[in-house]
C-alpha cells in the first residue's frame, strides 16, 4: 500500500507493505478536504467512495482523480482487507503542458487488471522496497509524470451508475460551489433548493459525516488558503470569501488549519 505526496520542491511519501484490515464501523477517513489533487487507486476491498454528491461502488483497479477542495470520503462495506494507492500532489508539481487536461478531465476510471496504468502502479509497489530512499523519490516522480500522460489518453467512464444523493443535496452542493464567495447561510441555501432549513440540515447530515455549515466553512477556508498562498493579503482573501468581519474569518481559519492566515503567506 502506498501513500505519496508530491509538491513543487520536494517529494515525500510513506510506503507501507501488507494490507489494512478495518471493520466497517472503523472509518478514519471522515471530513476530508484539502487543496491538493489526489490520485486514488483501489487494489482490493469492498469500498464505497463519495466525491461531493457522487457515490461510487468501487471495484479492484478503479481509479479516481479528486480535484482540490472537493469533499470526499470512503466507507468500508465489509471487513474484506483494504488495499489502495494514494498520491497527493500540488498543482505546482504538474508540468504546465498537463495543466489544461488536469483541470478538465473526468474523475472516475474503470481501468481493469490489464490497463497500462494498473500495470504501472502494481509494478511500482512491487519494486519500491528494493530502492534506496533517493531512488524511491526519483522513481515516484517518474511514475507521477507517466501517470499524467497515460491518464490523458485514457477515457473516463461517464456512464457509471453512482448511487448519489437526493436532488436536494446535489442542488445544495451546486449552489454552494457556485456562490462560495458570497456570505452563505443555511437559510439562503435552503431557500435556493426549495426546502425548509431544518429538513435540509437533517438531509445533509444524514448523507455526510459533516454538517451543512461545516461544509460551507471548509469550502471557504480552502479557497481562502489558496488565495493567500497565491499572494492575496489575508484581509482581501477574507472579503473575497464572503467574510465582512476579519475577526470571524480569522477564527474560522485558525479552527480549520490550526494556524493563522499569516502563517500561509508565501
Amino acid at each position: 500500500m502506498l501513500h505519496a505526496y508530491i509538491n513543487d520542491n520536494l517529494l515525500s511519501f510513506a510506503c507501507l507493505t501488507g494490507e489494512t484490515i478495518l471493520r466497517p464501523d472503523e472509518n478514519p477517513f471522515l471530513k476530508h478536504f484539502h487543496n491538493e489533487y489526489e490520485f486514488y487507486f483501489i487494489m482490493d476491498g469492498d469500498v464505497e467512495y463519495t466525491i461531493e454528491s457522487a457515490v461510487y461502488r468501487l471495484e479492484p483497479y478503479d481509479f479516481l482523480l479528486i480535484k482540490p477542495a472537493q469533499f470526499h470520503f470512503l466507507k468500508l462495506k465489509t471487513n474484506k482487507p483494504y488495499k489502495r494507492i494514494l498520491i497527493n500532489f500540488s498543482e505546482k508539481a504538474v508540468p504546465d503542458i498537463m495543466l489544461p487536461f488536469l483541470k478538465t478531465c473526468g474523475q472516475f476510471y474503470r481501468l481493469g487488471e490489464k490497463n497500462e496504468i494498473t500495470g504501472l502502479l502494481t509494478r511500482f509497489t512491487a519494486d519500491i522496497n528494493i530502492y534506496t530512499k533517493e531512488e524511491q523519490a526519483l522513481a515516484l516522480r517518474s511514475l507521477f509524470h507517466k501517470l499524467l500522460l497515460e491518464l490523458k489518453y485514457t477515457k473516463a467512464k461517464t456512464n457509471v451508475n453512482t448511487s448519489g444523493y437526493t436532488p436536494f443535496i446535489e442542488q445544495a452542493i451546486q449552489f454552494i460551489n457556485d456562490n462560495i464567495t458570497d456570505p452563505l447561510s443555511a437559510a439562503a441555501i435552503s431557500k435556493a433548493v426549495c426546502l425548509s432549513e431544518s429538513h435540509l440540515n437533517h438531509t445533509f447530515n444524514a448523507a455526510f459525516p459533516i454538517t451543512l455549515m461545516q461544509y460551507v466553512r471548509q469550502k471557504k477556508m480552502l479557497l481562502a488558503q489558496a488565495l493567500i498562498r497565491s499572494g492575496v493579503k489575508p484581509t482581501d482573501a477574507a472579503l473575497r470569501c464572503g467574510y465582512m468581519q476579519y475577526a470571524t474569518f480569522y477564527r474560522a481559519y485558525k479552527m480549520t488549519f490550526k494556524k493563522s492566515p499569516q502563517n500561509d503567506i508565501s
